[in-house]
């Protein structure tokens, strides 16, 4: 007996389950038999399953769990190296300075260190991102189309999670989102000469130089590699807008990471100095909805403008994801802005 092998990207048959959902309706047999009319007998019954989980539970299935799986590797939290990675809602200890040992000699007390903690417990906080697209595009029977679909999702998965923990000036809301990892740090403002301001951010930096990692966007990572010294000798060779090295540090980038019209803006981390939950994602969709289209939904002053999903022939996904993290270490995160 032979058995089928799936030649799709990976994520891609969840991301066929959200067009089922918006266009297939919600009977299973007419969801299976667009299913089957547009990818196949053997796709049908994948993105099917796919479609009826998300629909009845918030265990979405192995389907949801790889694009959701991708979707936080992509994310800055999810591509640090030595994060510490601990559960929702679990007391646990903070260390806010390290250990010492001690050379001890034979039947000798061992002395301790004065290390400082504190108490410390990160809640169930979640962070929303909605996505609007045309029923055109669902309805368009077009690979590209689903590339640039699943392009869009993850992009607003992960670019709402980035944001909100980078961003310096997110000093959190209570009970609702938590302050990024670089509100409260040293912000220092970016000169014309780039050596200085980075010797001057590893003089404030306090955190662990052998665990951290740059984060920028690409644009401000492309203009530190374009850098050029007399001759026209590249100063940053090994960074580019993917990433790479600084210092011999890690560079991650991200769109997200932030830029205004004084420049872009250089992040130095210690991960290990940072705790991170990170939960499932919840995606739904509505295509009788009104949306307010504005940032800041909840400001009275300013007029919102409500546009709706069914007049416009749109489908919104929402999707909301459960995370937080705090800063537990003082000085492990510095800025350099305007660069």
């Amino acid at each position: 007996m032979n058995t089928p092998i799936s030649l799709l990207p990976p994520g891609r048959t969840f991301v066929r389950s959200l067009i089922l959902r918006s266009l297939g309706g919600f009977d299973t047999e007419n969801m299976y038999a667009f299913a089957r009319n547009r990818w196949g007998e053997h796709q049908a019954g994948e993105v099917t399953k796919a479609a009826v989980a998300a629909l009845s539970t918030s265990d979405f299935g192995d389907a949801a769990r790889v694009f959701f799986g991708l979707a936080r590797e992509q994310s800055i939290i999810g591509r640090l190296v030595a994060l510490r990675r601990v559960p929702f809602n679990v007391r646990m200890v903070a260390v806010q300075s390290g250990a010492t040992g001690y050379w001890v000699s034979q039947a000798k007390n061992k002395p301790l260190s004065r290390v400082a903690l504190n108490g410390s417990q990160l809640d169930t906080l979640k962070v929303a991102a909605i996505l609007v697209v045309t029923k055109e595009m669902l309805q368009a029977n077009d690979p590209a189309a689903e590339d640039t679909l699943q392009g869009d999702l993850e992009r607003a998965v992960t670019g709402v999670l980035d944001e909100a923990f980078l961003d310096p000036s997110n000093s959190g809301i209570a009970n609702e989102m938590p302050a990024s990892i670089s509100s409260g740090a040293t912000v220092l403002a970016a000169t014309n000469d780039f050596g200085a301001d980075l010797r001057a951010m590893i003089q404030d930096f306090q955190g662990n130089l052998a665990y951290a990692t740059f984060v920028t966007d690409p644009a401000t990572a492309t203009r530190i590699a374009t850098m050029t010294a007399a001759g026209g000798r590249y100063l940053f060779p090994n960074i580019g807008p993917r990433g790479g090295e600084l210092l011999g540090i890690p560079v991650l980038t991200t769109r997200s990471s932030g830029q205004d019209s004084s420049g872009g803006r250089l992040t130095l981390l210690d991960p290990t100095g940072i705790a991170a939950a990170l939960g499932r994602i919840e995606m739904s969709t509505g295509d009788h909805a009104t949306l307010q289209m504005s940032d800041d939904p909840n400001d009275d002053t300013v007029p919102i403008e409500n546009v709706s999903m069914w007049q416009t022939n749109s489908v919104a996904f929402k999707a909301e994801i459960f995370a937080n993290w705090n800063r537990q270490r003082p000085g492990s995160v510095i800025v350099l802005e305007g660069l």
